[in-house]
């Protein structure tokens, strides 16, 4: 798994296009390169964990993270508000 942040709206965008990066995705952790992308983490196997630091959005809205690991970022994500 993975924790992507993404832009306000750009989740399933961003998913989508993790997907669409097939076997090339595994070398680029299934991140996509895109400007919509805010911070991520490695992806990780079972029992691992990974730390990031980054700072908040200065603009307040909803902005969607999930896992791009490929078939996951319909069902693993949330929100992080900014206010």
């Amino acid at each position: 798994h993975n924790w992507v942040l993404v832009r306000p709206g750009r989740g399933t965008d961003v998913g989508n296009a993790a997907l669409n990066l097939g076997i090339d995705g595994m070398p680029r952790q299934f991140v996509p390169e895109s400007d919509d992308v805010i911070a991520h983490t490695l992806l990780l196997e079972p029992q691992k964990s990974d730390t990031i630091y980054f700072t908040a959005p200065d603009q307040p809205g909803e902005y969607e993270y999930l896992c791009t690991f490929p078939g996951h970022a319909t069902l693993m994500r949330g929100v992080l508000r900014v206010e």
